[in-house]
């Protein structure tokens, strides 16, 4: 028997009117990538009859391929039939339809500069041996994903109205055809390109991200903890970023069910043979453990990590603070960062063998106390006993019985409680467990490796690791891959190839948006490219090409990106009549 569908479902079709007029629409949920609000729209498919209960499907209904028109949910009493008409209908007018001699390219064209400022063209033709016509397809594809958010069922269509750098036409299985070419091979030979672009020393942070998928086709797909879609088993995307130079500079697929700190040594040791040997790897507390400390200190690996403050070689430091009022009287502060530190500098010694063993360099533990964190969960702590206190006055008090024992118990976490005979006999304060608690709220630590930082430098430099955080919103949202969409293993590295690329551009717009002018301007680095589409690429007769002018905020974005505006485009002229020939008259 089907499951019914769930009326929460972004895909279900509901009535929306507006005026006279009576529309079938889903209201999705999208985020704004840069102020991570929610927000709601209607999105019209078409109109209803509420008097046949009859639905006419719209243009964006039609230009859906058959795997998203599936996923509408319309209520059962609608009559559908016109939708194999319209599709029938849409499909003849493609096919036969002059194609435009004027198209959209004005964002295209921004992104081509990025392109090659970037080195990303020249790069990509040197990966595929000068192949232009395989380096302007991985182009395109990167660049529709970016810009659209669409599937690639429907590039084709977007190309009748873009002019795009491919001129073939990337339906489907072309696009299927390219990818399955795309290899490891070439994946690696990037890498060892683009290290060339890369700063020295430059500072770059490693975090996974989890994307679900749809089946069990690929090897990685395998439940594990999800970050966004628990409903579906998932693979994990670890991605290197450099801090530094704004953009990924690697990225590897694990199985879903592997955790972080495991995947750290594999990481490291592949970026090494990319040839990335200068660079400093900024982790958090879920790649931080003994076994990838001893690895740091052994490869001699310049590290910045978040360090869990349960881990022994630093609670025993915090417990040495004993109790205080303010803070610790050895703490220091640091005005900038708003915080008490103080840094502790050890000697990690790693057994090799039995004659042998490895002495850290410059290794560094750094403790901190937020003073607005620890006085916040003290109160928290306070209000919790509190509400404790008097639940358990009033069981004791009226002596209500307690059904569930073990329930009962686990509700309370700072009152140690004995039932008898399914009442509350007596409870008592867990004094102990607060005073732990107590000694630890609002600490945190980083540890450092072959660095001379000191401990104002290295909380700074791995606070700048939510640049990465943005990046995968990037990358899920305004890009829309939280969910694969790809079924062979062939095809998935082909397809996360092409999505690297279009995430190094994104991730260069939105730096240069966030840091410029341009953020007074325009809401999201998104909205930059709105601005850029009007301007178009018109084919004359006699097949010559031409683009539009540039004008207003338009030009002010290509002076904020470095970008030279075609001289046929900008707003200044300077006559060139020639002057009349003659003798130069005499001074007077």
């Amino acid at each position: 028997m089907p499951r019914k569908p769930d009326p929460q479902s972004p895909y279900r079709v509901s009535i929306h009117k507006l005026g006279k007029y009576t529309y079938a629409s889903t209201q999705p949920t999208s985020v704004d990538p840069d102020t991570g609000k929610r927000t709601n729209r209607h999105i019209h498919w078409g109109k209803y009859d509420p008097q046949t209960h009859k639905f006419f499907p719209n243009m964006t209904f039609l230009s859906l391929s058959q795997e998203e028109r599936n996923k509408l949910i319309f209520p059962e009493d609608w009559d559908l039939t016109e939708i194999d008409y319209g599709i029938d209908k849409q499909e003849s007018f493609y096919h036969h339809q002059v194609q435009p001699k004027e198209k959209l390219y004005g964002d295209i064209w921004f992104l081509e500069q990025i392109i090659d400022k970037l080195g990303i063209q020249e790069d990509l033709m040197n990966v595929f041996n000068e192949n232009k016509e395989i380096v302007d397809m991985i182009i395109t594809i990167a660049i529709f994903s970016y810009v659209t958010k669409y599937s690639l069922n429907r590039l084709s269509r977007w190309q009748s109205i873009n002019y795009a750098p491919s001129k073939m036409i990337l339906t489907p299985s072309i696009i299927t055809r390219l990818t399955q070419k795309i290899t490891n091979e070439h994946r690696n030979k990037l890498f060892n390109l683009r290290k060339n672009r890369i700063n020295k020393n430059a500072l770059c942070a490693v975090d996974s991200t989890t994307r679900a998928a749809y089946g069990d086709s690929l090897a990685d797909v395998k439940w594990g903890k999800s970050k966004d879609r628990p409903d579906l088993p998932q693979t994990i995307e670890v991605v290197v970023y450099s801090l530094t130079d704004h953009q990924p500079i690697f990225y590897r697929t694990f199985p879903g069910n592997i955790p972080d700190s495991r995947t750290f040594i594999t990481i490291i040791k592949e970026l090494r043979s990319c040839g990335f040997n200068n660079f400093v790897i900024i982790t958090d507390r879920g790649y931080e453990t003994i076994e990838n400390i001893e690895f740091a200190v052994q490869e001699k690996i310049p590290l910045i990590s978040a360090a869990p403050i349960n881990r022994k070689m630093i609670s025993k430091k915090i417990n040495d603070f004993g109790e205080f009022s303010v803070r610790p009287q050895e703490m220091e502060f640091d005005i900038n960062n708003k915080v008490y530190y103080k840094q502790y500098n050890e000697i990690y010694e790693v057994k090799i063998n039995e004659d042998s063993s490895i002495k850290s360099d410059k290794f560094k533990i750094n403790i901190y106390l937020d003073s607005e964190l620890r006085a916040r969960l003290q109160t928290e702590q306070d209000l919790q006993i509190s509400v404790e206190r008097l639940s358990l006055n009033e069981y004791f008090e009226k002596n209500i019985e307690i059904k569930d024992i073990e329930k009962f118990k686990n509700s309370f976490s700072y009152h140690d409680v004995e039932i008898e005979n399914g009442k509350l006999k007596f409870f008592n304060l867990k004094n102990n467990k607060i005073k732990k608690e107590n000694c630890k709220f609002g600490f945190f630590s980083i540890i450092t490796n072959g660095l001379d930082h000191d401990a104002s430098t290295a909380l700074e430099e791995y606070c700048l690791r939510d640049e990465q955080e943005k990046y995968y919103f990037q990358m899920k949202d305004v890009m829309d891959c939280k969910t694969q969409r790809n079924w062979s293993e062939d095809g998935k590295t082909g397809r996360l190839f092409i999505l690297f690329i279009g995430l190094i551009l994104s991730s260069h717009v939105k730096h240069i948006w966030k840091t410029t002018e341009l953020r007074n301007r325009f809401d999201s680095s998104s909205a930059i490219l709105d601005e850029m589409r009007s301007i178009r690429m018109i084919e004359l007769s006699d097949s010559s090409k031409m683009m539009t002018p540039f004008v207003g905020a338009q030009l002010q974005i290509c002076e904020a990106f470095g970008l030279t505006v075609p001289e046929e485009c900008a707003p200044g002229y300077t006559s060139k009549r020639v002057a009349k020939r003659g003798r130069k008259s005499k001074a007077s």
